[in-house]
């Protein structure tokens, strides 16, 4: 497998914390296939526009790799976000990384832009009309400045071909799962996800792409509920009423932003929240069946073997 070459965009006032924990969770993916005696797959550099220190949004110098110029053959490019009452003085010395970033989405080089650094994809004027993610203090001004776009304060991230856009930093790490699972696979994605616990498995978000890609606000929090009661029956009345719909409702507007069905998504909460108890949990399949909602372990078993393809045994292998 050939080495991917991940690029951080470091820039005057962007926050050290976000930029920082793409460099860490690249260093976690090492230390991940060097234990499973892999060869590494990611070379990351970070860059700024000019080559030169900047400053973070805390005032801490940080230095660079080199500048963005240089950089050639991206295969991940990753901006980080930055304190949000600073948008006039970064917008002011942007011009540069914006023209660098239109020429990198012409070559269709998939971009991650972390909350706030939607601004600079949607300067490039290239993303028109599609629904872009952000933080949501945030969104009444980008609107201002771009009527054209479609801004969202989804709390995952969203995707559009190749632009990856979160509204947290929690959906930051989301979508590089995502990005990982897609070149990696997913047992590696998984074991990822495991080893950035900072919660127990089971709350863990599920590395589920595209499924959240939609704007409905109402069926995102009927997900959001769904995601953290995973294990109780979850029965389209009872959820239809607490979240005031008709069940026939609930039922078409979730197919129709989601693209499955609610029992579906549920099935493949479950079998998601599975492979992450399989990965950090001695409890056997019998036990974990039960802790993910099912009381069936045969059920379980072939819910698993119709999403994933296998057995959850056989997964682990």
């Amino acid at each position: 497998m050939s080495i991917q070459k991940v690029v951080i965009v470091a820039y005057e006032h962007c926050w050290a914390m976000s930029l920082m924990m793409v460099k860490d969770f690249f260093h976690i993916v090492a230390l991940l296939e060097k234990r499973q005696g892999q060869s590494a797959s990611y070379q990351v550099e970070i860059l700024s526009i000019d080559g030169c220190p900047i400053q973070t949004a805390s005032g801490v110098q940080l230095v660079v790799d080199g500048n963005i110029t240089s950089a050639s053959d991206c295969q991940l490019i990753v901006i980080p976000s930055f304190e949000g009452n600073k948008l006039s003085q970064i917008a002011a010395h942007s011009n540069e990384l914006i023209a660098w970033l239109g020429s990198e989405m012409q070559k269709q080089t998939p971009i991650v832009a972390v909350t706030t650094a939607v601004y600079f994809l949607a300067a490039t004027d290239r993303l028109q009309q599609q629904l872009l993610a952000t933080h949501w203090a945030f969104i009444r001004e980008l609107n201002s400045r771009f009527p054209q776009h479609n801004f969202s304060k989804n709390r995952n991230y969203l995707q559009s071909s190749e632009i990856y856009t979160t509204g947290t930093l929690v959906g930051t790490f989301d979508a590089l799962l995502g990005i990982i699972s897609q070149h990696k696979g997913d047992y590696f994605a998984q074991l990822c996800a495991s080893h950035l616990l900072i919660t127990y498995p089971q709350a863990l978000s599920p590395v589920l792409p595209l499924y959240r890609n939609h704007s409905d606000e109402a069926i995102l929090q009927v997900q959001d509920w769904m995601d953290a009661h995973f294990a109780k029956e979850n029965r389209i009345a009872d959820l239809a009423e607490q979240f005031h719909f008709s069940e026939r409702n609930l039922k078409r507007r979730f197919q129709l932003a989601t693209q499955i069905s609610p029992n579906q998504y549920l099935q493949q909460v479950r079998v998601d929240k599975a492979k992450k108890l399989l990965l950090t949990t001695e409890l056997n399949v019998q036990q974990i069946a039960f802790e993910v909602g099912y009381e069936n372990v045969s059920f379980f078993i072939r819910i698993f073997k119709k999403i994933v393809g296998c057995t959850p045994t056989q997964w682990m292998r």
